[in-house]
């Protein structure tokens, strides 16, 4: 949250990638000054400027070699599907209460199993498929980044924010731009080519980050790293209040409320349908009834 391009990057949905060299001895106190230039930025160095531009240049150079080199992006996104298992799993010692009030849980059950079943559908397209052919890589490509989430990790493991005695050097990416080959993209793509996968980045880490929320209010939206009502954390922490000592709870305020469970219940299984449905493709082409 200390990168000055962050606001940007979390609201938008854009995928970055930022590395940094430290110095434990060092301080640089000219970032976000006029006297940011190269020459003091050499200075502080020590000269050694033209070295560690060299390493950037080559840590760079291994992210592009690593997402160029294969035409399909090495994502694993039917992973989702075992982390909302392990997630639900921990409901099943609360389902006797929740039966006795009347509620069920059997909404995020169903939206799991539509997405392991989106997952393994993709998964044997791509299998079944040529992946000499570009227009039908790209396609796959589109689907996977739909549902490829941004995942932002709470404060806690954040590094160190930089303070006295630090000299942090900071080198920032966006990722559409280093992508390329690995969309499919071998020549310079028209953004308003309804093909064209940069025309997605809004949507590139867009379904598992909760859309009920305001980026402003909760940063951290990601319904399973993140942090606030809308994540599957949120949910159990709620449940447990349903074994909490009732009266104190209740007149504290901080009881298991219903009318709440239901609506967290909605948008989690709203979001978790969400990203199936993109995994899924176009929906001219989804298979289920509706």
């Amino acid at each position: 949250m200390d990168s000055s391009a962050y606001s940007f990057t979390a609201f938008a949905g854009v995928p970055a990638v930022e590395f940094s060299f430290t110095e434990e001895d060092r301080v640089y106190p000219f970032l976000h000054t006029k006297e940011d230039t190269y020459e003091n930025l050499h200075k502080t160095l020590r000269g050694r400027l033209p070295a560690v531009a060299q390493a950037v240049a080559q840590l760079t150079g291994q992210l592009l070699i690593r997402l160029s080199r294969d035409h399909l992006l090495p994502l694993d996104f039917g992973r989702y599907g075992d982390v909302v298992l392990r997630h639900i799993g921990n409901f099943n010692e609360f389902s006797g209460d929740l039966k006795a009030r009347g509620l069920t849980l059997q909404w995020v059950y169903s939206a799991r199993g539509d997405y392991i079943r989106a997952a393994e559908k993709l998964r044997k397209e791509i299998y079944s498929s040529e992946q000499s052919d570009e227009r039908l890589m790209r396609m796959y490509n589109v689907r996977i980044m739909r549902v490829r989430s941004r995942s932002l990790p709470p404060p806690s493991g954040r590094g160190p924010v930089p303070g006295p005695g630090v000299l942090k050097l900071r080198f920032r990416c966006l990722l559409g731009v280093l992508y390329g080959r690995s969309y499919g993209v071998h020549k310079p793509a028209r953004l308003e080519d309804p093909t064209c996968p940069f025309r997605r980045l809004r949507q590139v880490e867009f379904y598992f980050l909760s859309q009920y929320v305001s980026p402003a209010d909760s940063p951290f939206r990601h319904i399973f790293l993140g942090q606030g009502d809308h994540t599957l954390g949120a949910l159990l922490d709620h449940l447990r209040m349903l074994r909490s000592d009732g009266s104190k709870a209740n007149s504290s305020g901080l009881g298991f409320q219903e009318s709440r469970f239901r609506r967290q219940l909605a948008l989690l299984t709203w979001t978790l349908q969400g990203a199936a449905n993109a995994l899924s493709g176009d929906v001219w082409n989804i298979d289920n009834n509706f």
